[in-house]
């Protein structure tokens, strides 16, 4: 079984061959430095403002094997399309550095 994340902020994983972990946190979880954080939490993609043919694909913060399929299909859609068509992976887009747009997970597990 796959990690599992709730928008309610409820997961769950499997521990071992028979046994699952379940938790949750109220949308504050004190031990996270939210400021410490401010652009990262989150993939970024999309093509650079500046460089051309220069995209990205990086800062998982860790989740890189849970989310690379997903971001893989993206961005060669983006590279062959020039969109986003199966996955609306638009939320990650680089863009969102240049505006200063944090997308804050809060959901820290």
């Amino acid at each position: 079984m796959p990690q599992a994340i709730d928008p309610s902020r409820i997961h769950v994983r499997q521990e071992g061959a028979n046994n699952y972990k379940a938790g949750g946190h109220s949308d504050y979880d004190q031990a996270v430095d939210y400021d410490g954080f401010a652009m990262g939490h989150n993939m970024i993609l999309g093509h650079h403002d500046q460089v051309g043919n220069f995209y990205f694909l990086n800062s998982d913060s860790g989740h890189g094997f849970q989310q690379s399929p997903a971001m893989g299909r993206g961005v060669s859609e983006l590279l062959t399309y020039g969109e986003y068509r199966t996955l609306d992976l638009s939320v990650l887009d680089y863009s969102r550095i240049l505006k200063n747009e944090p997308l804050i997970e809060k959901a820290v597990i």
